[in-house]
């Protein structure tokens, strides 16, 4: 059984969820609203503290959120979770990543690509925020300006769009050529998203570049090995966006590489 989760404290996520009752006729029984190998699942409270859903032992689990944009900008995004640094401000631990799910977040990518107007934003995120998760995961979100989320129609094509991305996964119809993590770029990895849009490119964790830091004198790149063990599929190897490190930097991360015997590419 895979899992769509939504939030009543969320517009966009209940908007979304309501569409998907009245589009997809999720019945409900036992308390429990299902469709074929689907369950739509409200979760009490917040998205990013929802570490007990956990113990419901999905195959995979899609949150529907909202997204926060501090420059108001409407988009629709996708990412996998967990913290890079010692920080942890937005849920989940600090240096700790939950399970990625790379086809997931393909599927959702691609059907957002499909889905959504075409002057709207539709680009990855890097890795962020909780909950921390053992169960493969990943986040569907659109956000803009306040006005925006409350609006009924993103959050329609934001649910149809988590439903046609879990029924790809249920039904095993998600195509893809590589399955990758990314390191380097911003937090909206652009080159990122057109790989996984124009070549099938399946991201797990997409790594930043401003969260590689110095340990001391010393580059930190130990989460390079997190990323590549917390997925549900065999990362086949590491895309790195070239120019976005600097040069003792990008020498750390390629040092890394080789010792866990990870290929790369170079965009």
């Amino acid at each position: 059984m895979i899992c769509i989760a939504y939030s009543e404290s969320d517009p966009v996520s209940r908007h979304a969820a309501e569409f998907v009752i009245k589009e997809y006729g999720f019945d409900e029984e036992e308390g429990r609203r299902l469709q074929d190998n689907v369950e739509l699942l409200r979760v009490e409270g917040s998205l990013i503290n929802a570490e007990a859903i956990d113990k419901k032992h999905f195959k995979a689990i899609l949150f529907m959120s909202k997204h926060h944009s501090a420059a108001g900008i409407n988009s629709f995004t996708a990412h996998s979770l967990g913290n890079w640094t010692a920080k942890a401000e937005f849920g989940g631990m600090p240096r700790a990543l939950s399970k990625s799910s790379p086809l997931l977040m393909l599927a959702c990518m691609s059907n957002l690509d499909s889905n959504a107007p075409t002057e709207t934003n539709k680009v990855y995120e890097a890795t962020h925020h909780g909950p921390l998760l053992d169960t493969p995961c990943t986040f569907i979100e659109f956000g803009g300006s306040e006005a925006a989320m409350e609006e009924h129609a993103s959050a329609e094509t934001l649910g149809r769009a988590a439903v046609e991305s879990v029924r790809a996964i249920a039904d095993e119809t998600q195509e893809l050529s590589h399955v990758v993590i990314g390191l380097g770029g911003n937090h909206y990895p652009l080159k990122f998203t057109k790989l996984a849009l124009e070549k099938g490119y399946a991201f797990g964790h997409i790594m930043p570049s401003h969260s590689f830091i110095k340990d001391g004198n010393i580059w930190d790149t130990s989460m390079i090995e997190e990323a590549i063990a917390r997925s549900d599929k065999e990362t086949e190897f590491a895309v790195i966006d070239w120019k976005s490190f600097g040069s003792e930097q990008r020498k750390a991360v390629l040092n890394k590489l080789e010792e866990l015997g990870i290929d790369y590419e170079r965009v």
